[in-house]
């Protein structure tokens, strides 16, 4: 299934998965709360890109990762 067929609700698992989403996370709570898709959302991701500059830390804004 590609993404842009994805519902919300399956985009959600999707990036859960993938570990761009945690539902634990309060960095990740406008990515829910947004009432369009999580894509939608420009804001940097829960889980870092492999070649951050930053610690890999969630929702980094390293250069690489934002």
């Amino acid at each position: 299934m590609t993404q842009a067929r994805m519902t919300r609700e399956e985009m959600i698992a999707y990036m859960e998965r993938e570990g761009q989403l945690d539902p634990n996370c309060p960095g990740c709570k406008e990515f829910y709360d947004s009432p369009g898709l999580p894509y939608d959302v420009f804001a940097p991701s829960h889980k870092a890109s492999g070649g951050c500059e930053s610690g890999k830390r969630p929702h980094c804004t390293c250069d690489t990762c934002f």
